[in-house]
């Protein structure tokens, strides 16, 4: 079970990266301050998903209700540190 977390993790970072790389080739020729919000408003996103839907798979798999699904996952990605 861990291993297929784990690859399902490595999938969907290997997907993050080249919807990056896409952004990035798509706004080649625009400014680098473009290039930076495009970053930053990637990086938001994901930060604000990932303990989001953490919190749904969370309360479908457990007895938690979601806001304390969402909690318990944000204290263990800030206790893990893997985002």
């Amino acid at each position: 079970m861990l291993v297929t977390i784990t690859d399902l993790s490595r999938f969907a970072s290997m997907c993050i990266v080249a919807l990056c790389r896409r952004l990035m080739s798509v706004v080649d020729k625009q400014s680098s301050d473009e290039h930076l919000s495009i970053l930053v408003f990637v990086f938001i996103l994901l930060v604000l998903a990932y303990p989001l839907i953490g919190g749904v798979i969370f309360s479908i798999t457990s007895s938690l209700t979601y806001l304390d699904s969402v909690y318990f996952s944000l204290i263990t990605i800030f206790t893990i540190g893997e985002l």
